[in-house]
């Protein structure tokens, strides 16, 4: 996991708290950190836990195999955008949704090319690497 503090450190601010497992990985993590031993069956301790991070992938592979069932690497980042988006509006009738939606995409233009130029293969999920 060599990889897995510079992705930290670069996809969060100085002073963000993170919250892991017990894995040795993040003892290099230069940000607060709280751990929970799964090994040791705990699960959340005061508040500290990873269950909002495993609810979160469990969504986006529900996307994934239910409403995408594959994801170009060209679009990717816009797959788990709306994923994101989503999860951040989980309080929203689809009404309030839809008029975010329509409000955020006035005056934008997202051409039919621009889509479909340069589409690679899909990404089975298991292969998918996230970096953005």
């Amino acid at each position: 996991m060599e990889e897995l503090v510079p992705f930290v450190h670069r996809h969060t601010e100085p002073g963000t708290q993170v919250y892991a497992d017990e894995s040795p990985s993040y003892n290099a993590v230069r940000r607060p950190l709280e751990t929970v031993a799964h090994s040791r069956r705990e699960w959340a301790r005061d508040g500290v836990s990873t269950n909002a991070i495993e609810s979160f992938w469990a969504e986006v592979k529900r996307v994934y195999h239910g409403t995408n069932h594959w994801w170009s690497r060209k679009h990717l980042h816009r797959y788990v955008d709306e994923c994101v988006w989503r999860h951040n509006h989980l309080g929203l009738s689809t009404v309030e949704r839809m008029e975010l939606i329509t409000r955020a995409m006035d005056g934008r233009v997202l051409e039919y090319a621009e889509l479909t130029t340069d589409l690679p293969e899909p990404i089975p999920l298991g292969q998918m690497e996230l970096q953005w």
